[in-house]
């Protein structure tokens, strides 16, 4: 894993993180940590969790990686419980912390409270991937998409008339625009209209063009 410099806004990798990426690289696993990538570093130093979209291909391989590394697998309460995704901890022995892996075989998002919608995109989010401190993520413009879809699934009537009337409150949470901030530094228009058209997904390009634009 390319190493990241050290500081308090960029902590070291947990040895576990940095050979669990290594040994995903050497074994040619398709993946892609595919959303909140602006705070990647936390995760990958085990402050937040990482969320981990596999290609079904690969999930013999991926299995016996995280084996290899002592993972081990979680079960959630069955309300918790989706298809398509699992949940592993490792234990970082150098520093004592857990790494909490949010395993994706299936875009699985959701409402507030309820994930309750599949986006059958996942094979085009892994053929469009960039590669950002040793771990592939999706590209800037396949990363916003997902990130519109997300955002307005977690908006509703109440949080809407909230921000019409009140200044200081907003549709979105406040760590969902800092997200449109990270990549909208990143992103080109012309791409983006693309993306969208060819994610064969019921969008218009135009329409969520004006939409980021709006909310840079």
């Amino acid at each position: 894993m390319k190493s990241i410099i050290p500081s308090a806004d960029n902590p070291q990798p947990l040895r576990i993180c940095a050979l669990l990426f290594d040994k995903l690289a050497q074994d040619d696993v398709l993946y892609c940590h595919w959303k909140s990538n602006g705070n990647l570093h936390e995760s990958l130093s085990g402050q937040t969790d990482l969320d981990l979209l596999i290609s079904e291909e690969c999930r013999e391989n991926f299995n016996a990686i995280l084996a290899g590394l002592c993972f081990k697998r979680l079960l959630s309460p069955p309300e918790k419980q989706f298809p398509g995704m699992e949940d592993y901890l490792g234990f970082d022995k150098e520093t004592g912390k857990l790494c909490h892996l949010h395993v994706h075989y299936n875009l699985i998002l959701g409402h507030k409270y309820v994930k309750d919608l599949h986006l059958p995109i996942e094979d085009f989010v892994l053929a469009n991937r960039r590669n950002i401190y040793g771990v592939y993520v999706p590209s800037a413009e396949v990363e916003l998409l997902l990130l519109v879809i997300r955002a307005n699934l977690k908006s509703d009537l109440l949080g809407l008339l909230s921000g019409i009337t009140r200044k200081d409150s907003f549709l979105f949470p406040k760590s969902i625009f800092k997200e449109f901030e990270l990549l909208l530094r990143d992103y080109k228009k012309d791409i983006f209209e693309r993306i969208v058209s060819e994610s064969d997904l019921s969008l218009s390009p135009s329409v969520l063009s004006r939409f980021i634009e709006k909310i840079s």
